[in-house]
């Protein structure tokens, strides 16, 4: 601070906190100079703040808190208030109502009240901190709006202001940004029912879809699948393919977390296959000679396993038939015509 020696004003921003004493002189060449003795108090700076949730679910209460301190070694501060408008979409669910201030009353006093029925405007007033002390207002009466997104609140410079034991207020803006997440939704399955039937060996698939929020998990929550098939609990792909025969019943379930899970009933009858006649494709066996390697492998159509038999007749001697492969090989060890039926 400094005293212009013309105007007599004492003017400046103090630099230090403390308690100052001084006297000030008047002269004018006059008689004897006329004098005051001052006492100048500097209190330290009070803080101001406004703290509030990083991210909030769309819908749901936001938690933040106005905070004041008092530095020790200050007066008390009162004449505090402070206000802050919502960004559009937030709104007070209980307008027009005042609450108390939760916290000390030996040490803080204060209310706020949302404004305009409907309305995106919360106050602070009335407010007084003791010294040594940092008060909060929280309040969770201020609903997000339903539209997800990054929203940024302000607390303009001076909006945050006290009275006593002098005029003071922020002197910057104080912004905190907030990002509003969705809603989680349930899940709702939207795949129709899987094919009501299958065939021991032949494969099978059916993929279960569902809307709400991901991630979707998937699993049986009653019954159980036909043998040979499962379920994928992160895609909803039920396949494999059957290995016995009967009717199975059994629920699958889709869950993300929020309730009701989804649920959906099916009964599969799963049947022996049908076989296909085999029919003999290749042409008959060549001619082989004594003493020499003899090798010759039938083909045949239809359904597999095939078991090869002679049906009639007997090969010749040192020669041998491979029931599964069909396979006539060895070595013969007589000469002659020799007749027989494979089947």
């Amino acid at each position: 601070l400094s005293l212009n020696a013309t105007t007599g004003v004492l003017s400046g921003t103090p630099s230090v906190t403390g308690t100052f004493n001084f006297t000030v002189q008047a002269a004018n060449g006059v008689g004897t100079p006329a004098t005051q003795a001052v006492t100048l108090v500097i209190p330290a700076t009070p803080t101001f703040n406004i703290s509030m949730v990083a991210s909030v679910t769309a819908g749901s209460a936001l938690v933040f808190s106005f905070s004041v301190g008092n530095p020790a070694g200050n007066p008390v501060v009162s004449g505090i208030s402070a206000s802050i408008t919502f960004p559009a979409g937030f709104v007070h669910d209980v307008p027009n109502v005042s609450y108390p201030q939760a916290a000390s009353t030996a040490n803080c006093s204060g209310s706020h009240s949302g404004y305009v029925a409907g309305g995106n405007q919360f106050a602070l007033s009335g407010g007084s901190v003791n010294p040594n002390w940092t008060c909060s207002l929280a309040s969770s009466q201020i609903i997000a709006p339903a539209t997800p997104g990054t929203y940024i609140f302000t607390i303009p410079a001076g909006a945050f202001s006290m009275t006593t034991p002098y005029v003071y207020s922020n002197p910057t803006a104080i912004t905190r940004v907030v990002t509003v997440n969705a809603a989680p939704v349930a899940p709702t399955i939207t795949s129709a029912l899987p094919p009501a039937t299958g065939t021991v060996g032949v494969a099978y698939s059916h993929t279960y879809t569902a809307t709400g929020t991901a991630p979707m998990v998937w699993t049986v929550s009653a019954g159980v699948l036909p043998a040979g098939l499962s379920l994928n609990v992160t895609t909803g792909v039920l396949a494999g393919a059957p290995t016995a025969t009967g009717a199975f019943n059994f629920t699958v379930q889709a869950a993300n977390g929020t309730a009701p899970n989804a649920t959906q009933t099916r009964i599969v009858t799963v049947t022996a296959a049908v076989g296909t006649i085999p029919a003999i494709v290749s042409g008959a066996p060549p001619s082989g000679l004594t003493g020499r390697s003899y090798s010759f492998t039938p083909t045949a159509t239809g359904t597999t396993p095939m078991t090869w038999s002679i049906a009639a007749g007997g090969l010749p001697p040192g020669l041998t038939l491979n029931t599964s492969t069909g396979n006539i090989s060895g070595t013969p060890s007589a000469a002659g015509f020799f007749t027989f039926t494979l089947r």
